[in-house]
């Protein structure tokens, strides 16, 4: 694959390298530039603690005195119990003590050990954890205390070593090793609750969700009073869009551990992909209730579901709410975007005739509607709102997927073989390529900007680049540059006659021109390649639909990355988001590509209202008069997540542009002076 690589050395002893894929380009200018970047560490994922105190008898015990030791046996919190509980908010991975003290009351002190561990998502924001209390009364005090059965085993010691090893391992982020060593204490003793609770969680919260779910169901076999497996158990089989088996187990989750935020959570997502909205709604409210405005990720799930029916009103004022109540929000503009267009919608909604009120009327481009401009007027108008009504439904980003008709997957595979032939075309054109990188802090806000502007030229099958300007100074070297272009020119022309450096030409164009960007972001080497042939292979496509842009009409298809596909290091990122793609119906070429975070999709929420120059991942082509397809914008955004691209929080945007014809004979090299930008 041909690669494009800028190194620049910055001021600290970090280095940051850009890398367009999109054909190979050289700069040897570039290396010796100075930057000074400014890096911000990425969002650790805190915890809220929400506990409640009772009695045997189910009553509500206040005014006792409740206090939270961390393992170094300090104190983070002291205070008494009120008619609402306990709450301390941006608590810290690890392990902590919880003691309810009752001098003075008739009730025996009781403690509590927990090891907080980030599950629901992978990093950043805060995450709700519900701890509850049942106090025994004192001895010949009050009435007498049932007892239950305490779960526990007789562990060998070795297999109690490599289980203490394996959560120390895990408390230091080494999760490899942490599972290793999880997996060598079930061997030494395959009944082993512990481990096998801990190990199966670890593999969910790895995304390893098919090797989980053997792991939890033995330790449910062994425990069945586990509300922490069924819940992990119940989330990868969510994960996996096994529906009714992720109802089931969230469901006696949910029985063991009413007061558990994220079961709820997790019920409403599998309820709503289930298109049982009621009773998803339900489970969004009771996350409310019990979790409050620390809970306020389901006013956002509220949102999507209410969207999704078209309850417009109910859906704006759902995220209202968010806006006011979530916590640390990366992106508040958007989201304020967000609410604006779905009271446009409202308006829409209330200015429809009657007739044409309901599920077709949606302007959701994620689940477009017969009614649209966008779409081709036909006679049979139920036929299209049914159809619409069966995209939205399998749009749910948990759903199982439907088969698509032999004639989509024919035009996904066409699509894929025809980026390479768009590749070969490129070597015929020179363009003008702008580089701008950002680096964000944890708001998506930029604290670092850095633009490049660059020439390219056709040299041997790859591009060789001349650097226009560097932040808006022109460069002093362009002449010296353009006199090594037509060098290397010359040189290439001698080789291209031979059928060597031809057969070589060929061989390297194997799929849509594509970006990369490397570097070092607070500490951490990531990697990400935005190829859209990778995107074409490995994710499952649903919901075809027809819309226009210009006078161009395209197939418009949601996609997600299909459940047990393999991706490559670089690829991983797929699997952590949605989105859409635009095939141009007669050329077979794709036209765009948006990707949202899987986090934030809330049964296609983002990517019906939120604003469509604010997706995460943007790939864009546009058709010359000659009918050659071209890149124009290839943009990565992590938008504050350095959780999305392998921990790379940057705004990376590839601008294509003035594209002409290039005649590779020496005789006839002619490089005109660059067009001043503005």
């Amino acid at each position: 694959m041909r690669s494009y690589t800028v190194l620049a050395r910055l001021a600290q002893p970090m280095i940051l390298i850009l890398m367009l894929v999109a054909p190979c380009f050289t700069d040897p200018a570039v290396s010796s530039q100075n930057s000074c970047l400014a890096f911000a560490l990425p969002q650790a994922t805190t915890f809220t603690i929400i506990g409640t105190v009772r009695n045997r008898a189910g009553q509500l015990v206040t005014n006792v005195r409740v206090t939270i030791i961390d393992e170094n046996f300090q104190t983070v919190h002291t205070g008494f119990v009120t008619p609402s509980g306990f709450r301390l908010d941006k608590v810290r991975q690890g392990r902590y003590t919880i003691r309810i003290e009752t001098s003075g009351t008739p009730y025996e002190e009781q403690s509590q050990a927990l090891e907080l561990q980030a599950l629901r998502k992978a990093g950043g924001g805060s995450e709700v954890w519900p701890v509850e209390f049942i106090l025994k009364y004192k001895k010949g005090e009050g009435p007498p205390a049932n007892t239950s059965p305490v779960f526990a085993q007789d562990v060998p010691k070795a297999a109690r070593s490599e289980y203490e090893r394996g959560t120390n391992h895990l408390k230091g982020s080494k999760t490899d090793q942490g599972i290793a060593s999880l997996k060598k204490a079930v061997e030494l003793f395959p009944d082993y609750f512990d481990a096998l609770e801990l190990l199966g969680m670890e593999y969910v919260k790895a995304g390893q969700f098919e090797a989980a779910i053997p792991v939890l169901m033995h330790a449910i076999e062994i425990n069945k009073r586990a509300p922490k497996c069924f819940y992990s158990l119940g989330v990868a089989c969510l994960k996996l869009s096994r529906l009714p088996e992720a109802i089931e187990w969230l469901g006696k989750s949910a029985q063991l551990d009413g007061g558990s935020v994220n079961t709820q959570m997790m019920l409403g997502l599998a309820y709503g992909s289930n298109g049982e909205f009621d009773k998803s709604e339900s489970a969004f409210k009771k996350t409310l209730q019990l979790g409050g405005p620390a809970a306020a990720e389901a006013h956002y799930y509220l949102t999507g579901l209410y969207n999704k029916q078209e309850r417009y009103r109910e859906a704006w004022q759902e995220l209202e709410l968010y806006l006011k109540e979530a916590k640390n929000l990366k992106d508040p503009n958007q989201i304020k975007a967000m609410i604006a267009n779905l009271k446009e919608k409202e308006k829409a909604q209330a200015a429809q005739p009657a007739a044409l009120a309901g599920p077709a009327a949606t302007t959701d481009h994620a689940a477009a509607p017969a009614s649209s401009p966008a779409m081709h007027e036909t006679a049979d108008h139920s036929a299209d709102r049914a159809a619409a009504e069966e995209a939205k439904l399998a749009a749910a980003t948990l759903a199982p997927v439907p088969p698509l008709s032999p004639e989509y997957i024919e035009l996904l595979q066409q699509t894929d073989a025809n980026g390479a032939v768009l590749h070969k075309n490129l070597l015929d054109f020179t363009y003008q390529l702008k580089k701008i990188h950002r680096v964000l802090n944890g708001r998506g806000n930029s604290t670092f900007l850095q633009e490049h502007v660059y020439e390219a030229f056709p040299i041997r099958g790859e591009h060789v680049l001349i650097t226009l300007s560097r932040d808006g100074t022109p460069s002093r070297t362009v002449a010296d540059e353009r006199k090594r272009a037509a060098k290397q020119l010359e040189e290439a022309e001698k080789l291209r006659l031979s059928q060597k450096a031809e057969q070589k030409a060929g061989e390297e164009a194997g799929g849509y021109v594509s970006a990369g960007v490397t570097g070092i972001y607070a500490g951490k080497t990531g990697y990400v390649s935005i190829n859209v042939s990778t995107i074409l292979r490995s994710c499952e496509f649903f919901s075809p639909r027809t819309e226009k842009i210009g006078d161009r009409e395209m197939v418009v298809l949601n996609y997600r990355h299909r459940a047990g596909t393999a991706l490559a290091a670089n690829h991983r990122y797929i699997a952590g988001l949605v989105g859409t793609v635009w095939i141009d119906r007669a050329d077979k070429v794709l036209a765009r590509l948006e990707g949202w975070p899987a986090s934030a999709a809330a049964f296609d929420l983002v990517q019906s209202a939120a604003p469509r120059d604010e997706a995460a991942l943007i790939y864009q082509q546009i058709r010359q008069p000659d009918g050659v397809w071209v890149p124009s914008l290839i943009r990565m955004n992590a938008g504050g997540r350095t959780d999305l691209f392998d921990g790379l929080n940057w705004d990376v945007v590839f601008e294509f542009g003035n594209y002409q014809r290039f005649n590779t004979q020496a005789d006839d090299i002619k490089i005109k002076d660059p067009v001043k930008e503005p």
